[in-house]
């Protein structure tokens, strides 16, 4: 008998608890590469900021206004190109539970300034022409079942409509997009649509804006543009921040807390449970096999083969089940993308933490091995076969 087909006679001697080991090795390696993958994705998003985007917010909070006036002086500031205002509309659709994300946009100027925006001409042209057109996010309309030339009724959370009224929106195209910081689960309409519908049912003039985002024309001026901005509404009547989209989506997950530290610290529980686990069930499996380490042993075998064979069977519960884990998060990828939505945008696995996951499974099966190895390798024969009998 090869010592190939020993290992395995000898996982399956107890096979609920071989499949239960490497499922939990499934499980630990999955949340390993889970937990680190959302951590590299808010670090993609971050970085894949556009060069030539700065956006200007209130200094006080994200969540404060700014007045509608300043978009003028923006447009005035030497190097400034675009100047879009964006408003966070935070609707649902039929129920609360049906939320995601609406922002109020100049369309004149969209196109141009998110190039990673991919619509066809015809969509562009439709949702220009109609006062309450939108486009969507391909995930989002899959989502919905929605499609180009569907009516979409909201109700407005932060700019409820007068008398419980819907928001009405009609799909003038769905969206493709290969960028990690543009989200395809979110909606984009009129700034026009919502700003003029507003004033006529509250019977006011005043409507403020939630930031500007503005396309530059060198890159390299980005410092002075955010700069003069900023000292232009120093003293009010809303001082602002300006900076670099890159900056403005680091602040943004910052808001989340130090998400690096506290999931690199349940990652490490994890992998830590795995290995007590591991080693817990290869000391009961060396324990059971000391007859038969003696017989082997009395029948020729090296003190290093038999040893072998414990860390051999170590190695292909943790490894084994590692690898599933791998597999499993590598198709979750879509499921996941569907679930945090732009919480998390554009949820990926990157290669090297599958490889990082990989080595992590084989080094806690060598672990896990060593220490049964090490007792079977210094077994005395005699006392081996006389446990047996």
């Amino acid at each position: 008998m090869s010592l190939t087909k020993l290992v395995f006679r000898n996982l399956l001697r107890h096979p609920i608890r071989s499949l239960l080991t490497a499922a939990g090795a499934m499980v630990a390696i999955f949340l390993m590469i889970f937990l680190r993958s959302i951590v590299t994705s808010l670090d993609d998003a971050v970085k894949e900021g556009a060069s030539d985007r700065v956006i200007t917010s209130s200094a006080v909070s994200l969540f404060q206004a700014l007045p509608a006036s300043y978009g003028n002086k923006l447009r005035a500031i030497e190097g400034v190109e675009i100047v879009n205002r964006f408003q966070w509309f935070g609707g649902y659709y039929k129920e609360k539970s049906n939320f995601f994300a609406q922002f109020a946009v100049d369309v004149d100027t969209f196109k141009e300034l998110y190039r990673e925006c991919q619509l066809s001409p015809e969509a562009w042209q439709s949702w220009g022409e109609r006062r309450n057109g939108c486009i969507l996010g391909s995930a989002l309309a899959k989502k919905f079942g929605w499609n180009v030339g569907d009516q979409i009724q909201l109700i407005g959370g932060i700019f409820p409509r007068t008398n419980k009224r819907s928001w009405d929106f009609e799909v003038c195209g769905i969206y493709q997009t290969d960028s990690s910081t543009f989200d395809p689960q979110s909606m984009y309409f009129h700034y026009e649509y919502l700003e003029e519908t507003f004033k006529k049912d509250y019977d006011t003039e005043k409507f403020d804006t939630g930031l500007f985002v503005m396309k530059i024309a060198d890159p390299n001026d980005m410092g002075r543009i955010c700069t003069e901005i900023d000292n232009t509404y120093e003293g009010g009547p809303q001082r602002t921040l300006t900076q670099p989209e890159s900056a403005f989506q680091a602040a943004f997950v910052s808001m989340l807390g130090d998400i690096p530290t506290f999931l690199g610290w349940i990652g490490a529980a994890v992998v830590f449970a795995l290995s007590l686990s591991l080693i817990n069930t290869m000391l009961i499996a060396s324990s059971e096999r000391i007859g038969d380490i003696g017989i082997l042993k009395s029948l020729g075998f090296s003190d290093g083969t038999c040893a072998s064979l414990l860390v051999a069977e170590s190695l292909f519960l943790s490894f084994g089940g590692g690898l599933l884990g791998c597999l499993l998060s590598w198709f979750s990828i879509m499921p996941l993308r569907r679930i945090f939505g732009t919480n998390i945008p554009r949820y990926d696995v990157r290669e090297e933490t599958i490889v990082t996951a990989l080595l992590v499974a084989l080094a806690i099966g060598l672990i896990s091995g060593i220490v049964p190895a090490l007792r079977a390798k210094r077994l005395d024969v005699a006392q081996a076969v006389r446990a047996e009998v």
